[in-house]
């Protein structure tokens, strides 16, 4: 962030558990999709998209809306910048009605600037696993259930290279390492390169996760330095 001066500050802040900062650099894209149009998602909230990523209010995780893709081909991708990620949690739900095990599959991808996928998760083509993605894949659910929402939570750090993920607030993976280089800029969701056109992809309730105690902050005041 910038003063009013152009200088960068920071927040620090004192709480129960001592001190910490409030860390800009956390994940910070928030939608649950509920304030957007019927329709294509494309325009909308600066994504961009393929036709086939639709909101819409039929199948939704919370509240009025949610996003989806019908499988008509592979490569239905949609994507949008996010402000610089460094550090933190993302949590967000991934649902589809079919687990024949010969689906497209769908991916939730974190990107680079150079638009490298270092970490994503996905519920994978020609599988009915739900897995974490850097440079090695990890299984967190085998056999997922068709029609049921799982909230998958995923933990990057892009300085060590490592990313985590646990499903429905169980336990956590080990880590993977990372493909790609520097701070996360960009999210881009698809139906993935290969397998049969099937299945509908449905996404809702994008946020940080990014726990408060992780800066040893339950709660205090705070210090704003220019």
């Amino acid at each position: 962030p910038q003063g009013t001066n152009n200088e960068e500050f920071f927040i620090e802040a004192f709480g129960d558990n001592g001190y910490g900062h409030l860390d800009p650099a956390n994940w910070t894209y928030t939608q649950n999709f509920n304030s957007l149009t019927l329709g294509d998602l494309n325009a909308q909230d600066s994504w961009t998209a393929n036709t086939a990523w639709d909101v819409e209010n039929t199948v939704v995780q919370e509240g009025a809306n949610a996003i989806s893709a019908i499988s008509s081909s592979s490569n239905l991708n949609a994507n949008r910048t996010v402000d610089n990620s460094t550090s933190g949690n993302v949590v967000f739900y991934l649902r589809s009605n079919s687990n024949d095990g010969g689906q497209n599959g769908a991916t939730f991808r974190m990107r680079d600037s150079a638009l490298t996928g270092r970490c994503e998760g996905r519920m994978a083509q020609n599988s009915t696993n739900i897995q974490l993605v850097g440079t090695t894949a990890i299984t967190l659910v085998t056999g997922f259930s068709a029609n049921t929402w799982y909230q998958i939570e995923i933990q990057f750090d892009t300085v060590a290279g490592t990313c985590k993920a646990r499903v429905d607030g169980g336990s956590w993976s080990s880590n993977v390492t990372m493909t790609g280089s520097g701070d996360l800029t960009d999210l881009f969701i698809q139906t993935n390169d290969s397998g049969s056109p099937i299945g509908t992809y449905y996404i809702d309730a994008i946020s940080d996760a990014t726990p408060a105690a992780a800066a040893g902050i339950n709660k205090g005041y705070i210090i704003i330095e220019e």
